[in-house]
Order: structure tokens, then C-alpha cells, then sequence
């Protein structure tokens, strides 16, 4: 639901961010609004784009991050959503690094993911590694990483390549103690 927000509907954000506490406890009228945008939001990224030639990489937004550390960890120490999260605040970090939206709009993610009690940062896996799954992901181009990243909410880019160095220092960045 928070992706969603994220990458097409500032509204859901929103609500998302005024309903946090009602989503965590799983309020049905909080959760039918957030599931109903969250699905809508897919279906319409899928009509535009049903042969995953363009505008459906946006559903990818924490993915490439999140995927890295679901395998480095053999799925066992994150859940996907965990995963996700974290994917999510550490190409929020990027963004605002590499210029492409402001440290507020990080930082409202930041705080929304922090509310659902999702975690936004202890890697506990070597960068090294990271790097190395993300470059055999599906969304890498001939081993070069490419992300979707965060404008502003509601909005995203896709296909931006990353140069490994900044990704490198990011990750080193936000590794927990044990993680690398």
C-alpha cells in the first residue's frame, strides 16, 4: 500500500500517513480504502503497460534492494514487506543523493514506513553481496543495477542507473554492525 502511494496516488499516501495506527490494527475501513487504491494503482500501471516494456517497472520501486536482501538472507530474515520497506528508504536516501527529490519527501517516507512499524534501515548483509544479487537481478541491464526512484510522492523515474560506487556507500551507510 505505502509503494503504491509512493509511486502514483499522493492521495492513499495521505491517508496512509493520517491512518497509520488504524492500518496497523487492521481497521477494516481503513484497509478496504488503502487495498482498493493500492489495487487500483496496479491495474492501471498493467493496462498501460501489460508487456513490461516501460512504465509497469514502477511497481519495482524498494524491489531491487529489497529482493538482494531476501536472497542474501535465504529468505529467512526479512519478510518480503520487511524487505520492501527497507528497499524503499534506502532508494529514498539515493534520491535525495543523487538529486532527484528532497530530503522532506525522503523523510516523509521515512516517518510513514517508521508509523507501520516497518523497518527503514539495519542491513545485515555486506554491501559486497548486495551489490553482487542486484547486478543479476531481473531489472539489471548487462549487470549495470537500475532503480526506480522517488521524485516526490505520488510520482517516481524508472530505469536509472546508479553508479555502484554511490550504491556501495549508501549500503555501507545503513549496514548494521554485523551486516558488513
Amino acid at each position: 500500500m505505502v509503494k503504491a502511494g509512493v509511486i502514483a496516488d499522493a492521495e492513499l499516501f495521505a491517508f496512509l500517513e493520517a491512518h497509520a495506527a488504524e492500518v496497523r490494527q487492521r481497521q477494516e475501513a481503513a484497509l478496504r480504502f488503502c487495498i482498493e487504491r493500492a489495487v487500483a494503482v496496479k491495474v492501471n500501471v498493467v493496462q498501460q503497460d501489460p508487456t513490461e516494456r516501460g512504465v509497469r517497472a514502477i511497481l519495482n520501486f524498494g524491489h531491487t534492494i529489497g529482493h538482494a536482501l531476501e536472497a542474501a538472507t535465504a529468505y529467512t530474515r526479512y519478510t518480503h514487506g520487511e524487505a520492501v520497506a527497507i528497499g524503499m528508504a534506502l532508494v529514498a536516501h539515493l534520491s535525495v543523493e543523487l538529486g532527484y527529490c528532497r530530503s522532506e519527501t525522503r523523510d516523509r517516507l521515512l516517518r510513514l514506513l517508521q508509523a507501520l512499524e516497518l523497518p527503514v534501515t539495519g542491513i545485515e548483509v555486506a554491501p559486497s553481496r548486495l551489490l553482487e544479487l542486484m547486478s543479476r537481478d531481473k531489472k539489471a541491464l548487462h549487470g549495470i543495477v537500475r532503480f526506480v526512484l522517488l521524485k516526490d510522492i505520488g510520482a517516481v523515474c524508472y530505469h536509472q542507473e546508479v553508479p555502484a560506487a554511490v550504491l556501495h556507500a549508501l549500503l555501507q551507510q545503513h549496514a548494521s554492525p554485523s551486516g558488513g
